[in-house]
């Protein structure tokens, strides 16, 4: 019962919710007192009004789950759950995530209330809406990131939000090039897979991709950044940036396998390289100072 719950909640997305701790990472606070600590409840708050959602979702698209390849295998598509239960789970989840949020920031329990009310809207509309779709999920991860931003006090710029949607919106388009593929195999996937083909989706990624990085780029290089950190060196950050995004483009148009970022993170040993490599320049150009003075103060 406990397992099916959790695979109900789908706790593997909750890595998207990562996105909650890049206004703290980005302004060097990281190892300021009580950061990590508001930041992981907060990452916890986000997770639980998420996996509301997913429930949500999973009752009501039982039907159309049972006709995927892999969404059939979905508690309430396989059988192994009544789907009753969403209609008890769902609403304690959502309390509990909400209650959480307003807890840490007033102004972020509004942001985890307007994310809930999208994905709603998402679920009974834009979801069968192409472009659109992928449109909205970006969104959602530009919320995670102003929910970060307000549980912490910290003002994300202007570049990062961009930064945030444009790769929000790489990632998403790469999963719906992964569907579409399934789609022409003869499987059912989504209503709004109809609006794309694989020409449309190609010169999608490639000029999404392009437009991340140098949208990057611009902030690393910014005045506002190198003025904040006192360095002229973060540029050295784009490096495995661009990397990451040819290897993405390299799943997804040579191997045809982004059906799951999750799934990437955990298996793809090339983008976990790249992801430790960029994690470990900006502790080396920005917190090693801020490090050390953490520890022997």
């Amino acid at each position: 019962m406990i397992k099916r719950i959790v695979q109900l909640m789908r706790l593997q997305q909750w890595v998207k919710n990562a996105f909650v701790w890049v206004p703290a990472f980005f302004a060097g606070i990281f190892f300021q007192k009580g950061v990590v600590i508001d930041l992981g409840l907060g990452f916890l708050a986000f997770g639980l009004v998420a996996s509301s959602i997913y429930i949500f979702n999973d009752c009501r698209d039982v039907v159309q789950d049972r006709l995927h390849p892999v969404k059939k295998y979905r508690p309430f598509a396989a059988g192994t759950l009544d789907g009753k239960f969403a209609w008890v789970l769902c609403p304690v989840l959502l309390a509990l995530g909400l209650s959480m949020g307003y807890g840490l920031s007033r102004f972020g329990f509004y942001i985890l209330v307007t994310y809930f009310i999208l994905n709603l809207l998402y679920t009974f509309l834009i979801k069968k809406i192409a472009i659109l779709d992928v449109v909205l999920i970006a969104f959602g991860f530009i919320l995670r990131v102003l929910f970060g931003g307000q549980i912490v006090g910290v003002a994300p710029s202007k570049w990062l939000i961009l930064v945030t949607f444009l790769l929000a919106l790489f990632l998403g388009l790469a999963k719906r090039r992964d569907e579409f593929i399934v789609f022409t195999k003869g499987a059912k996937t989504r209503d709004s897979i109809t609006g794309y083909n694989l020409s449309f989706l190609d010169i999608s990624l490639v000029f999404t991709a392009s437009v991340t990085a140098v949208s990057y780029l611009m902030y690393v290089v910014s005045d506002e950044v190198t003025h904040r950190f006192q360095t002229d060196y973060l540029y050295v950050t784009a490096i495995p940036v661009i990397v990451a995004l040819m290897r993405y483009l390299q799943l997804s148009m040579v191997f045809e396998n982004t059906g799951s970022l999750i799934q990437v993170l955990l298996h793809d040993r090339f983008t976990q390289f790249l992801v430790v490599i960029w994690i470990a320049l900006f502790f080396l150009i920005i917190y090693v100072d801020a490090l050390k003075k953490c520890l022997f103060v």
